[in-house]
């Protein structure tokens, strides 16, 4: 009854907004704290129990598991981790598959003479411009075994580097090798025989680029007495032209003319040439000139104070002048220390 009156005593703010949120948060309060207990899950004592029962032992469940790898093994599964001791084990399935993929892959491939060299490039140059580059890239990585010819080399550092065609006839084939494996090159003549094997690694017009040479047959050529002697009789002579300097050095092999133009390096000369032109940088004019209009080609600088008769020299006139050897580089001597003895319109 006192319940009743003290509510009807404050009804007004008993019902207003302060009221309701008290009376809310006190049934929250009491109910869902009840819920909460009735809604946790029971389980009955018997199926707990099978629960147990049914759990593994870890000690056996780890046996179970290492017996699940070695039995694995048995059925040439690859073996990779043991269950109680996490290393990597070593398995012959995979070894054995290293061992196959770390052979040279050389000893797979079929090399062939066919395509020739020649064939390749004459296929590519019958193709429309814009299909070439497609049918080249055909090509590439393509084995090959050519028999080509020695046309020249040059040497840097332990590598060869080799210039070759076929019967002394394009495609131009390029190639390099180390010395040390083919020391038979040091007196390979030019037009020697070579019978090679690698694969195409680029083609440019009449260029064709190898890759991974190995030589097969190489003939031996020696140099003769008689280019021994002639060279030597042209290095003591005072007196040899330019012709006999140049070809001496080209009947020697490619590999020994770097060499035997050193030794020309120096050597006083008196010549007669003939003037084809000349350049003028500052006071100096430099002349190219040669022998009769034939090779070789001759070029030496002079001042052109000193020498002003050839402002007005026209070409084919002759020249008669001394110096030294500078170098000889296949077809071309250079000059120095030049000196005009005369110069004949």
């Amino acid at each position: 009854m006192k319940f009743v009156r003290w509510v009807f005593k404050n009804k007004e703010w008993l019902f207003s907004g302060v009221g309701v949120v008290i009376l809310m948060c006190v049934y929250n309060f009491f109910f869902n704290t009840t819920e909460k207990k009735t809604n946790r899950l029971e389980v009955p004592v018997e199926h707990s129990t099978k629960l147990a029962e049914q759990k593994p032992d870890t000690k056996e469940s780890s046996k179970e598991q290492k017996q699940t790898v070695i039995d694995n093994t048995d059925n040439k599964t690859p073996k990779l981790f043991d269950a109680n001791n996490p290393k990597i084990i070593k398995n012959d399935n995979s070894t054995k598959l290293t061992d196959k993929t770390a052979k040279n892959d050389d000893s797979k491939l079929v090399y062939s003479d066919i395509p020739t060299a020649k064939n390749i490039v004459e296929t590519i140059e019958n193709l429309p411009p814009y299909q070439r580059e497609q049918q080249t890239n055909n090509y590439i990585g393509l084995p090959v075994k050519w028999q080509t010819t020695l046309y020249s080399l040059h040497t840097s550092n332990e590598n060869v580097f080799l210039f070759l065609n076929i019967n002394n006839q394009y495609p131009w084939i390029s190639c390099h090798v180390k010395l040390n494996d083919y020391p038979e090159l040091k007196i390979a003549n030019s037009g020697t025989g070579i019978i090679l094997t690698g694969l195409i690694k680029s083609i440019h017009g009449h260029d064709i680029e190898l890759s991974n040479v190995k030589i097969v047959s190489l003939q031996k050529n020696q140099i003769s007495e008689k280019d021994n002697n002639e060279l030597n009789r042209s290095k003591q002579s005072n007196k040899c032209n330019a012709i006999d300097i140049v070809q001496t050095i080209e009947k020697l092999p490619p590999y020994q003319r770097e060499e035997a133009a050193k030794n020309y390096v120096g050597l006083p000369i008196s010549w007669e040439t003939t003037f084809v032109s000349l350049s003028i940088s500052q006071d100096i004019a430099r002349l190219f000139l040669n022998i009769n209009d034939r090779y070789p080609w001759i070029t030496c600088s002079v001042k052109l104070n000193e020498y002003p008769e050839l402002k007005v020299a026209n070409s084919g006139t002759r020249i008669r002048l001394t110096g030294s050897i500078k170098y000889v580089r296949g077809h071309d001597i250079e000059l120095e220390k030049v000196k005009i003895a005369a110069i004949e319109n």
